[in-house]
């Protein structure tokens, strides 16, 4: 089991949010957000609640949704070299607590500038990195209050 996994049975969170997968041995970034949890119940919930197709990985269940943002309710943060959030969907904060976390340098000074109960809208970004060979894109978390 992750440790996101653990951190998220262990907290009793309903998922954990994740910007990536591993995909035929490969680590592979996402376009839209993967939500992990031990239940199979709690990934059904969010399947009908939020769209997505459900499946089981290695550490227990998982919400492949078409979602590159959410709106949602910060709860706690802990904004270090490592950000922690954890926070409710918006819309539907009857689901419970779920949790993200990211070293993304960007993110980190993003997160930063929230505070418990802030509407935000968490997301993966494309956006293009340029170099004298040419221009890469690649995705991204990002976080801004609204």
């Amino acid at each position: 089991m992750t440790d996101r996994a653990s951190a998220a049975q262990d907290r009793a969170y309903s998922g954990v949010f994740q910007a990536g997968a591993t995909i035929d041995g490969a680590p592979t970034t996402l376009r839209a957000w993967r939500i992990t949890t031990p239940e199979r119940e709690h990934v059904l919930e969010l399947a009908r609640h939020l769209g997505g197709v459900d499946g089981k990985w290695d550490g227990g269940y998982e919400l492949l949704t078409d979602l590159p943002s959410v709106e949602i309710v910060v709860e706690h943060l802990a904004a270090d070299e490592l950000t922690r959030i954890e926070f409710r969907l918006a819309d539907h904060p009857e689901l419970g607590t779920f949790l993200f976390d990211s070293s993304q340098r960007t993110f980190v000074e993003e997160a930063r500038a929230l505070t418990p109960k802030t509407a935000a809208r968490l997301s993966l970004r494309r956006e293009p990195y340029v170099f004298a060979g040419g221009t890469r894109w690649y995705t991204r978390p990002a976080i801004e209050s609204f």
